[in-house]
């Protein structure tokens, strides 16, 4: 999943948005998602084995991943930094 589609959620929300996410599916507000092994497929059709409980938690994961890297990158839950200016001296 990009996170370039969450830059534009304000930050307040994209926050709310994940949190309801990851509570929904029973998933860590840091999940990663996982992948499987594609060795047992057969060239590029490779069956999708998992359940469609599976198969929903894994895309979870993958938004909650996307909006974590949106999150961090914009500085998004942290206090806003104060920006002093430095004076010669």
């Amino acid at each position: 999943q990009s996170s370039l589609q969450y830059d534009t959620v304000p930050c307040d929300q994209l926050l709310a948005q994940r949190n309801g996410l990851a509570q929904q599916y029973n998933l860590p507000a840091k999940a990663k998602p996982t992948f499987s092994n594609p060795a047992m497929g057969f060239g590029p059709f490779t069956p999708d084995m998992r359940s469609k409980a599976k198969r929903d938690t894994d895309k979870a994961s993958g938004e909650i991943d996307a909006m974590n890297r949106s999150i961090d990158r914009r500085d998004c839950g942290q206090p806003d930094k104060q920006k002093k200016i430095a004076l010669p001296g």
